[in-house]
Formats: structure tokens, C-alpha cells, sequence
């Protein structure tokens, strides 16, 4: 098992809800484009996000994301997705992170693995990736 960890910053956030007005809770879907540095670099990722917004106060945000990141891992080309389910609450974001099986490309093929990611609102994420190829 390899370790690849480092920050990333949303680079563009587009949320429409998908709910109607007034009904709850809400469900938003959000296109992502985050900037990945570290052991992992991207220009920008795509991310489609489904978010949950509770009706309860206090009560966290959920969400639940697939990210296309083409890049070099561990010395290797290529593409991957990357499920994401998380939480939002009190400034803060964390997620886990699972590559989806099946979807490592190029010299990426065979990909799985696991991580995590958390951002403090105004910074940079920091992101951690257990893999195997």
C-alpha cells in the first residue's frame, strides 16, 4: 500500500437547487473544479456533487460526489474517479474518499484505494490517499 497526501482549492462552485422552493429539506447539485497539489497534481478535477441541506438547525450538510481527476500518481499517467461522501458543518468539510473500481485509466489501470479529505472554510483542503495498482 502507497500514501499520496497533499491540499487541493476549489477553483469554481456552480449550485442549483433541485428542489422546489419552500420544500424541504433541500437537494442541490453542485459542479466542482478543484486544483490538486502534493503527490497528486491537476490543473482542475470535475466534480458533480449532490448535497442535502437538513431542515433541522445545526444539523449537518450531506453530500455525496464522483470527481474525474486525470494526473500522475506515484509515477504514473492517468485518469481516475473518486467517490466522495462527506459532511459540511460549522466551517469545516470532511469526506471520505474511495476510488470507484474499475475506473483507473492509462498507466492508472487497476487503481483502488481509499482516503480522506478536510477544509477549513477560506483554505485549502488537505488530502490523504491510501492506494494500490
Amino acid at each position: 500500500m502507497s500514501n499520496a497526501s497533499g491540499q487541493f482549492d476549489n477553483k469554481s462552485w456552480d449550485e442549483k437547487p433541485l428542489t422546489p422552493e419552500g420544500v424541504t429539506p433541500k437537494l442541490h447539485r453542485a459542479e466542482v473544479g478543484n486544483a490538486y497539489r502534493g503527490d497528486m497534481e491537476t490543473e482542475v478535477s470535475t466534480v458533480e456533487y449532490l448535497l442535502v441541506y437538513p431542515e433541522q438547525d445545526g444539523a449537518p450538510v450531506t453530500f455525496l460526489g464522483l470527481e474525474h481527476i486525470t494526473t500522475t500518481l506515484g509515477g504514473r499517467s492517468g485518469g481516475f474517479v473518486l467517490r466522495h461522501e462527506g459532511t459540511f458543518a460549522d466551517g469545516t468539510v470532511k469526506a471520505d474518499l474511495t476510488v470507484v473500481a474499475g475506473s483507473g485509466s492509462g498507466e492508472l489501470a487497476g487503481l483502488t484505494g481509499t482516503g480522506r479529505f478536510e477544509m477549513h472554510m477560506g483554505q485549502p483542503a488537505a488530502w490523504s490517499l491510501d492506494y494500490e495498482m
